[in-house]
């Protein structure tokens, strides 16, 4: 840290913004939940890269559940936005 640097206190981390949690839209909440448990069984699958892994989760959760695997695949790439 550079001397002289503004050192944040208590108080600013309590006014920063929250931000919300991502809300599933095509997914109930357990379903979601399974969805991001997939996708990180995946690598163990074979899949290696963010989208094998997507995909992989996407059509694990179409079987489990009988929702579509397009819908899966935009609720987790949704919820993993910049992860």
């Amino acid at each position: 840290m550079k001397r002289g640097a503004h050192v944040p206190s208590w108080e600013d981390f309590q006014r920063m913004p929250v931000m919300p949690a991502y809300a599933p839209r095509f997914l109930t909440a357990a379903q979601y939940a399974d969805a991001i448990n997939f996708y990180h069984l995946a690598r163990a699958a074979g899949a290696h890269s963010k989208y094998e892994r997507m995909l992989w989760a996407a059509r694990e959760v179409s079987k489990k559940y009988n929702v579509s695997s397009g819908a899966a695949y935009k609720d987790l790439d949704g919820g993993l936005e910049g992860y």
